[in-house]
């Protein structure tokens, strides 16, 4: 079989329905057609120089066909691959990655003046990595998938008794750094499905603060 000069030149085989030859002119590639829930695929089985024997290249094309005919798309099924890969990797996220992401990340649209996406103040940035080392420093190694609802109330809590408002805005960070890991994901799958620190907003456990009545 000749490689042609420009484009491609396609050839069937008999058997199985939809074996074929795709030639470019650089290249020789074993190929299958069918279609699977309707639509059209076409599938490559690898370069002829890959396959010294025909009838290997031909096993793979009846796989395939089998395959289809279970109605086991090959597009979908790589898609399907790739996302619990994906979610794999970033279920192993740690919370210092998490903030450290969320705080070289530009605002979302329309928080704070203005609008569009703007990049976060140098003196925000500082304030997210020194109150968030500050109060989840054992929490850093951590994945972020390990973070409870339960560990967030008790930390809280905790930074609440002489701090009420430093509590608050560390949760606030906490929140935000998290959020931020769904955000960044390309997986449709959240990868925190709940955000803990959304429970202390539903049971009303935010520490109560007041303005300040000292002189500077």
């Amino acid at each position: 079989v000749p490689n042609p000069v420009t484009g491609q030149k396609l050839y069937w085989f008999d058997t199985p329905r939809g074996f074929g030859l795709r030639a470019t002119p650089t290249a020789k590639t074993f190929i299958f057609d069918g279609r699977v829930n309707g639509r059209k695929r076409r599938v490559t089985i690898g370069r002829v120089d890959n396959f010294p024997v025909l009838d290997g290249a031909r096993k793979s094309a009846v796989e395939h066909a089998h395959n289809f005919n279970r109605g086991l798309d090959p597009v979908v099924e790589k898609a399907k691959k790739v996302e619990a890969e994906t979610l794999k990797n970033a279920q192993s996220l740690t919370l210092a990655d998490a903030i450290k992401s969320y705080a070289v990340a530009p605002k979302k649209k329309g928080s704070g003046y203005g609008s569009g996406m703007k990049l976060k103040k140098a003196r925000t940035i500082r304030d997210i990595h020194t109150v968030t080392e500050r109060h989840f420093n054992d929490w850093l190694p951590i994945a972020v998938t390990e973070i409870t609802g339960n560990m967030v109330r008790e930390r809280h809590a905790k930074i609440a008794i002489d701090a009420p408002t430093q509590a608050n805005l560390a949760m606030r960070y906490l929140r935000a750094a998290l959020n931020h890991v769904n955000d960044e994901s390309d997986s449709d799958t959240p990868i925190i499905t709940t955000n803990p620190v959304d429970r202390l907003k539903r049971l009303n456990q935010w520490a109560a603060t007041a303005p300040k009545k000292t002189r500077l």
